[in-house]
């Protein structure tokens, strides 16, 4: 004899199946169902970006009744395209009653060197289409610099950043001192520090110390152990002159999108720092008996938006 139980479980279970397969039949095959919508608020931030900042792409896709689960398949970059491949797959509940909530794809687009770029967001919806969505932007090149100066007499080098300093240099306010022709982006202090960067401080050495030179620093462990170990030789200027991107304490690699700046140490008493991008000019130094300082084999103390 059969049980009663067992019987009404089994017609319910063949019932909830076939309701559900007519249910997933009906949402994909009607117009107008709001998996075919198109994306809602998309974006690319933060906005507006700068080169050296990482960058996410950002959309809101409209509410799907079960359908809650998003799947990122791939983010490729092409030159100046990226395409964002992704699914939207079933809930496991074969029915529902209400709405579900809004569905956020927030996916990181990596550092982006300066030019105008579509991103473009591909998916699918239980295996079909999804109305696609692109975003063109433009990435534009950093608002300021660091510009690197010498001076003869001392065999020193100096980089400035604040518009005024710069102006004062140029004009001769300060004797001896000239342009070398080299100069690296950086993000200016009066912005906000965007993620993925880091404020540069600045220090003074002070003549009294035997010391006439400035010395910087992306690195906050670095800013902080020469106010805790040098105070007495060093003063600190600024926490933030300017804003860059670490590279990777492990090997030193910058994100694609910014450029390596090379740190060197004169290894004199007078103590001087000479910053660039150029690993030229970084060889021609160390040849000259200056030291590298930074991460990785190449010593790299930053990365230029």
């Amino acid at each position: 004899m059969k049980r009663p139980g067992v019987i009404a479980h089994g017609w319910l279970s063949t019932l909830l199946a076939l309701l559900r397969r007519a249910f997933l039949m009906i949402i994909v095959s009607v117009p107008g169902i709001a998996f075919g919508a198109s994306f809602d608020d998309a974006a690319v931030l933060p906005d507006p970006p700068l080169s050296g900042q990482r960058l996410s792409f950002v959309a809101t896709l409209p509410a799907i009744s079960c359908f809650n689960d998003l799947i990122v398949r791939d983010v490729v970059t092409t030159g100046r395209e990226i395409k964002i491949s992704y699914s939207i797959t079933p809930a496991v509940t074969p029915i529902c009653f209400s709405t579900s909530p809004p569905l956020f794809l927030n996916e990181p687009i990596g550092v982006l060197a300066p030019g105008s770029y579509t991103v473009r967001a591909l998916g699918d919806f239980n295996g079909a289409p999804v109305t696609p969505v692109e975003v063109r932007f433009n990435v534009p090149t950093s608002p300021a610099a660091a510009v690197e100066y010498y001076r003869a007499e001392a065999d020193h080098y100096f980089i400035a950043s604040a518009l005024d300093e710069i102006a004062k240099l140029d004009a001769g306010d300060f004797d001896g001192w000239q342009r070398t022709g080299q100069s690296f982006p950086v993000v200016p202090a009066t912005l906000s520090i965007a993620a993925g960067f880091s404020p540069v401080c600045r220090y003074y050495g002070k003549p009294e110390a035997g010391l006439d030179s400035h010395f910087y620093s992306a690195s906050p462990a670095e800013c902080a152990t020469v106010v805790e170990r040098f105070a007495d030789a060093w003063l600190l200027e600024s926490a933030s002159v300017f804003s860059v991107a670490l590279p990777s304490a492990i090997d030193g690699q910058c994100e694609p999108g910014s450029t390596p700046v090379y740190r060197l140490f004169n290894n004199r008493p007078d103590v001087n720092h000479r910053y660039t991008t150029s690993l030229s000019t970084r060889d021609e130094m160390i040849a000259a008996g200056w030291v590298p300082e930074g991460f990785g084999p190449q010593a790299v103390a930053m990365c230029a938006p």
